[in-house]
């Protein structure tokens, strides 16, 4: 039986090649949208591009992707909004802009 005298290069190769992928893809992966929990709804809620309101226990964007903050929300256990009212913190409010607002309320 002749042995491949290669064999032990190609294996290191292939070590090698594994050990920088992994950090690599360690690195460049996007982090994703941590697991749900009061401490995290506004990380949540930024890393959607949305705004985090605080005071009012909700996050609202305009513009987000609809599926997208809509299946997130539900992920998170929010109560999705389709079209909420800009100005429906502003009791005082006497006139108010036709836009919509998504919104997820906790």
């Amino acid at each position: 039986m002749k042995k491949n005298k290669n064999l032990p290069i190609v294996l290191g190769m292939l070590a090698l090649i594994s050990g920088i992928t992994a950090v690599y893809l360690s690195k460049n992966d996007p982090s994703p949208i941590p697991t749900p929990s009061p401490d995290n709804f506004q990380i949540s809620c930024e890393k959607m591009g949305a705004t985090w309101l605080a005071e009012f226990n909700e996050c609202e964007s305009p513009s987000a992707e609809t599926k997208l903050f809509q299946s997130e929300c539900a992920k998170l256990g929010g109560k999705y909004f389709d079209c909420a009212s800009p100005c429906r913190h502003d009791s005082k409010a006497e006139a108010c802009i036709s836009l919509c607002m998504k919104v997820c309320k906790f």
